[in-house]
C-alpha cells in the first residue's frame, strides 16, 4: 500500500544496505517524531525572509485590516496532471469549484475578516473557479518553495490533492480542510490505500469534504 501505513516496516532488522522503495506516504511512520521534525524541516532564510514579504505586500495590496478578529486562509489547487485524462483513468481525481466553494463557506460562517490565498500551477482555472468569491488574492510568478512557505503563514488551510497542499497543511498547524475523494474507486489508485481508507494518509484532526 503505496498511501496506507505498514506495521512490517518496523520488524525490519537495521541492516545496512537494505533499499525502500515506495510512496511511504503515512504520518504514522513518523508521528513520534514530529517535534524533531519541524526543527529540521525549515526553510532557508532567503526563502522565509520573502514568504513574510509578500504575505505583507498581500494584506496592503488587498486593504485587509489586521486584528484579533482576522483571519487568513491558503488555498492550494492542485490541477496540471491531475487534471488530465491519464491520471484520471488511473484514479486520481481533483476538486471541483463545489468543494472549493464548501470549504471557503466552512470559514465564512466561523470568521467575519477573511483573506483568502491562493496558490495554484492553473491560476487561470482557479480564477474561474472562485470568481464570485471576495477578499482572495492569487499568487503568481514565486517557485513551489515560494509558494509552500507563502501558503503556509496562513492561519488555516484548504488542500486539494497531493502532497504539495498536504505539507502546507501540516506546517500551518491550523485548521485544515481537504478534499475526501481522492480516489475513484475501484481504480489502480484506489490499491495504494488499504481497504479504500484514506485514515493513514491524512493527518489526525483535518476535515474531510467534498
Amino acid at each position: 500500500w503505496g498511501l496506507s501505513y505498514d506495521e512490517k516496516l518496523h520488524a525490519i532488522p537495521p541492516y545496512k544496505g537494505v533499499q525502500f522503495d515506495g510512496y511511504f506516504q503515512s504520518w504514522k511512520y513518523w508521528i513520534k517524531y514530529e517535534n524533531e521534525i519541524r526543527k529540521l524541516l525549515r526553510f532557508k532564510n532567503p526563502i522565509t525572509q520573502k514568504a513574510f514579504t509578500q504575505m505583507r505586500d498581500i494584506i496592503d495590496k488587498m486593504k485587509f485590516e489586521v486584528n484579533k478578529e482576522s483571519v487568513i486562509v491558503s488555498i492550494h489547487i492542485r490541477r496540471g496532471d491531475y487534471a488530465t485524462e491519464g491520471h484520471y483513468k488511473y484514479g486520481k481525481l481533483t476538486p471541483n469549484e463545489t468543494y472549493y466553494a464548501n470549504a471557503m463557506q466552512y470559514f465564512k460562517t466561523r470568521h467575519n475578516n477573511i483573506l483568502f490565498v491562493v496558490g495554484s500551477n492553473d491560476i487561470d482555472w482557479s480564477k474561474k473557479a472562485l470568481a464570485r468569491e471576495k477578499n482572495v488574492y492569487y499568487s503568481t510568478g514565486n517557485s513551489p518553495a515560494e509558494d509552500i512557505a507563502l501558503l503556509s503563514l496562513a492561519n488555516h488551510t484548504i488542500m486539494s490533492v497531493g502532497t504539495f497542499g498536504w505539507w502546507i497543511g501540516w506546517m500551518a498547524q491550523g485548521t485544515s480542510i481537504f478534499y475526501k475523494n481522492i480516489f475513484r474507486p475501484q481504480s489502480d489508485f484506489a490499491k495504494e490505500f488499504r481497504n479504500n481508507s484514506i485514515d493513514d494518509f491524512v493527518y489526525p484532526g483535518w476535515i474531510p469534504m467534498e
